[in-house]
């Protein structure tokens, strides 16, 4: 379906692949039941648009060459600090998956995924790309800067 679609308007194809199954693969394979129970009936009945970070300014998606980083900020307490871009639909989004550097990972082995709220403090919309036609589509820029943290266990449970 997504392929005919793409062959009339690339941008509607993007968006309802990303809509319908990319946001929601890491909290419903990986993630612990409360994280599930946040994210996915909001997702299934479009009230939240989960976007996603992977490409960053000097690394692009090269994931063992990401400087985003999480780091332990407490007793059960996480903090997320790093710049993402062409965050799809970043600006519209509920929430950001975030590929991101764990606590003592190196290299490839060293990145993992936390869901982190587009309203958390610290989290901010830096900037959208304008393109010449992938409209509907739009690609952000977020930055999380000694922000974004989160209480209780270890996101998706790690």
């Amino acid at each position: 379906m997504l392929e005919e679609l793409a062959r009339h308007d690339v941008s509607t194809a993007i968006c309802c692949q990303l809509l319908s199954t990319a946001r929601h693969a890491g909290s419903n394979n990986l993630g612990g039941p409360a994280l599930q129970d946040r994210w996915l009936p909001a997702v299934a009945d479009g009230r939240a648009i989960v976007s996603i970070g992977i490409t960053e300014p000097d690394a692009g998606s090269a994931v063992q060459v990401m400087r985003t980083a999480l780091t332990e900020d407490g007793p059960g307490r996480w903090r997320l600090n790093g710049y993402k871009n062409f965050s799809t639909l970043g600006h519209a989004a509920s929430g950001v998956l975030v590929w991101c550097r764990w606590p003592g990972g190196d290299g490839a082995k060293g990145i993992g995924a936390v869901i982190v709220p587009m309203d958390r403090e610290g989290v901010s919309l830096a900037g959208k790309h304008r393109s010449m036609g992938i409209h509907a589509a739009t690609e952000s820029e977020i930055a999380f800067e000694r922000g974004g943290r989160e209480r209780g266990r270890h996101p998706l449970g790690r």
